[in-house]
């Protein structure tokens, strides 16, 4: 898919996209902080979804099936829609959930992703409480990383606890300076703007990594699985997306990726 085609695209999920999922998004958090009842239910996976969700991912099928029929949709709350064409938005309406019931602002946001063929070639992270957009064709913000070191360094992970064995769990605050709690897609932009040195989150789903890839890669973030393989070129089955879950290593520092990489395999 060419160059013009990614161009086309970003200036839809920018100009179209975004802004009108942000204003669902904001005002259904404004009725929530009012005391309006968002109509709040747990889903299967026991993880929470409210009107604020659906409403959101309803509004970008809608947007989207409008102006590309022919495209694929995967959405957390909604779903596979014509996902065997090559092109597929992948869209999260609501990422930290948790933390928008909890009104947190600044700790939830929305996340919209394309692939084509099973490459993410444009994705966008959006806070809507203070109107930020991360898109994938920015130019880099040039932050100078704050530590190299383990030891020195600030991660984020939303939720050790849930997301990795308690040996490891251990070994990460043993060794790393301040772990930063509960910022879900918001870390990936913490990275970026510099605030934390690393962030490291495990079994998230496709809706949860495809959006972002190609917003850390454009900026120069390193991006690599616990493994230590290199998300640069992975291509994505959305046949899976269901049940496929992904671990995710990211710093502006490959030697600081490498680190937490040997920390994870060493306490797995």
């Amino acid at each position: 898919m060419g160059e013009v085609c990614n161009i086309e695209y970003l200036n839809f999920i920018e100009t179209t996209l975004i802004p009108q999922a942000n204003e669902c998004l904001y005002t259904f958090y404004q009725k929530y902080c009012d005391g309006v009842n968002i109509n709040i239910e747990t889903k299967s996976d026991n993880s929470p979804a409210s009107l604020a969700d659906r409403e959101t991912e309803k509004i970008l099928r809608d947007l989207i099936m409008k102006q590309y029929p022919d495209h694929g949709i995967w959405g957390e709350e909604f779903g596979a829609y014509k996902i065997d064409n090559d092109t597929i938005w992948i869209l999260d309406p609501l990422d930290g959930t948790l933390e928008f019931l909890a009104k947190k602002p600044s700790c939830f946001g929305i996340l919209i992703g394309l692939l084509h063929q099973g490459k993410a070639i444009a994705g966008a992270i959006a806070d809507p409480i203070n109107n930020n957009v991360f898109l994938s064709n920015q130019p880099p913000i040039t932050k100078q990383i704050k530590s190299t070191m383990l030891s020195d360094s600030i991660v984020a992970c939303t939720n050790p606890d849930s997301m990795f064995e308690s040996c490891f769990v251990q070994a990460l605050k043993d060794n790393v300076k301040t772990i930063t709690l509960a910022l879900n897609c918001m870390g990936f932009t913490s990275v970026i703007k510099g605030s934390v040195d690393a962030i490291i989150e495990n079994r998230l789903r496709l809706h949860d990594i495809a959006p972002v890839l190609p917003v850390l890669i454009n900026a120069g973030i390193t991006v690599l699985d616990l493994e230590g393989n290199n998300y640069t070129n992975i291509r994505f089955d959305v046949s899976q997306a269901a049940t496929q879950k992904y671990g995710v290593i990211a710093t502006r520092s490959p030697d600081l990726a490498n680190q937490i990489v040997s920390l994870y395999q060493e306490n797995t």
